[in-house]
């Protein structure tokens, strides 16, 4: 398992995240509800892929 992740692309993190927040905005700006907890989990995760991306960009990780 450890393999396969570090083989991602340092771009791959930082477009899935991207991504991720898209979709966010899109279920909140659509009219689905989120309960606080679920969204600022969902925050959290998207953002820790795009920082991810940078870091891995930048060679820190």
């Amino acid at each position: 398992m450890r393999s396969l992740i570090e083989r991602i692309p340092w771009w791959g993190y930082g477009v899935v995240g991207v991504l991720y927040l898209v979709a966010i905005g899109y279920r909140l700006f659509g009219g689905s509800s989120l309960s606080l907890p679920g969204l600022v989990l969902r925050l959290v995760v998207a953002w820790w892929l795009v920082l991810v991306s940078y870091l891995k960009y930048y060679d820190y990780v």
